[in-house]
């Protein structure tokens, strides 16, 4: 199903209904809680703060990275086209080959939630030049008043919490560092349905920082983030996901995503988001060639 606008978030826009659906359902789900440094007691996560706006299925020659930056990508022509689009975050999992296939998963999220300000990345480059406010923007992206703002604002012990995670999320999205995002992106896996042998090579609602496994590789945009998950550089994992491939068409696995919390001031963790991955035909992948 396809829609006008794809950052309709009351829209299915390209996920269909029962993956959609998938996104509003964390019963089960639990996170670091407030004192998980100190008891190591996770709580009930609540509703993730990115939606889940499109998916796409691409079998490609070999492996394809920065799939945002094909010139036909459906989200990169929204990003381009309308400039007050929310944050995206792409997840590109890189099913080794051949075949090799991509499944992506695109994200959408208000930016002012996660930074607690507008990310210059939104901003034409002839905005970034003029600072028509007279102000200065800091090396974390915030202007002189705002940084005061926040100063002011950390005094309260629920504001530290909410201007410590806009940090972890501004170091995230829009840092240059990607060992510090290596070490902090991990998912959450659950096999809805599924034969007993994938169940038993993926075990559910047990977390896992790939970075630490798998190499991963960024690639940022304007208002954007693609993350390349290289499922083929780890051994386990390529056979692990030989197993699933095979079982595909019988297969519902319901993928969490979080950023590790790991200072107190970021706790408790939140769910970045959720994606279902329901039955895939990998027959019906779309072709993507590299332009």
């Amino acid at each position: 199903m396809e829609v006008g606008n794809l950052f309709d978030l009351n829209a299915f826009g390209s996920v269909i209904k029962s993956q959609w659906l998938a996104t509003k359902d964390v019963s089960g789900l639990k996170l670091r809680g407030k004192s998980y440094l100190k008891n190591r007691v996770k709580i009930q996560a609540e509703e993730p703060l990115f939606k889940l706006t499109a998916i796409d299925l691409f079998a490609t020659d070999d492996r394809y990275d920065h799939v945002l930056s094909h010139p036909e990508n459906r989200i990169a022509k929204d990003l381009k086209d309308n400039r007050e689009n929310p944050f995206v975050f792409a997840v590109n999992f890189q099913v080794p080959g051949p075949p090799f296939y991509s499944f992506v998963a695109y994200f959408t999220c208000d930016q002012e939630t996660l930074f607690g300000y507008k990310s210059d990345s939104s901003v034409d480059e002839e905005e970034k030049k003029s600072d028509t406010d007279g102000e200065e923007v800091n090396e974390k992206g915030f202007r002189g008043s705002q940084e005061k703002e926040l100063r002011k604002q950390q005094s309260i012990p629920l504001q530290i919490r909410k201007a410590a995670f806009e940090d972890l999320c501004t170091k995230f999205f829009l840092g240059e560092d990607d060992t510090f995002r290596d070490d902090r992106f991990k998912i959450i896996p659950k096999i809805v349905k599924g034969p007993m042998l994938v169940k038993a090579a993926v075990p559910s609602n047990k977390p896992a920082v790939l970075g630490r496994r798998l190499k991963q590789r960024y690639f940022r945009g304007p208002g954007y983030l693609e993350l390349c998950i290289d499922i083929g550089s780890n051994t386990i994992a390529r056979n692990v996901t030989k197993i699933s491939v095979g079982a595909s068409k019988h297969l519902v696995v319901d993928i969490f995503i979080a950023l590790e919390a790991k200072e107190i001031n970021e706790l408790p963790e939140r769910l970045l988001g959720i994606f279902r991955a329901v039955k895939l035909d990998l027959s019906k992948a779309v072709r993507l060639e590299k332009m």
